[in-house]
């Protein structure tokens, strides 16, 4: 059996879709950060094959993944950012973040290790 012939340029393309519509106009495709598509990429999203729609989704899940590993070091580096910011102690930072004790125990260990 032939394996398909997808295009990795469409399915970046494809992921980078934004399904939830647009508040300009909801029937609408939009990019990821707002900007509509323009005819030529209106075009080429119709001729997206089946293959190519299930590596997009791949991707996607990829992509989720990844910032699900990434969003607990983003509130270690806020939080660290913060405190040096704020010129405040660890006890008091602000309730957004969770228990000071994390972050001042990773930072420990990040000048421990030289990170």
């Amino acid at each position: 059996m032939p394996q398909p012939h997808i295009r990795p340029d469409v399915v970046a393309f494809f992921a980078d879709v934004n399904w939830h519509g647009h508040l300009d106009n909801p029937q609408r495709a939009y990019h990821r950060d707002g900007r509509p598509f323009t005819l030529a990429e209106q075009r080429l999203l119709v001729t997206i094959t089946p293959e190519e729609k299930a590596a997009g989704h791949q991707q996607i899940r990829r992509e989720n993944e990844w910032l699900d590993e990434v969003d607990p070091m983003r509130e270690t580096i806020d939080s660290i950012a913060f405190k040096t910011q704020a010129g405040t102690q660890w006890l008091h930072l602000p309730d957004k973040y969770s228990d000071w004790r994390d972050f001042y125990n990773r930072l420990r260990m990040w000048a421990v290790d030289g990170t």
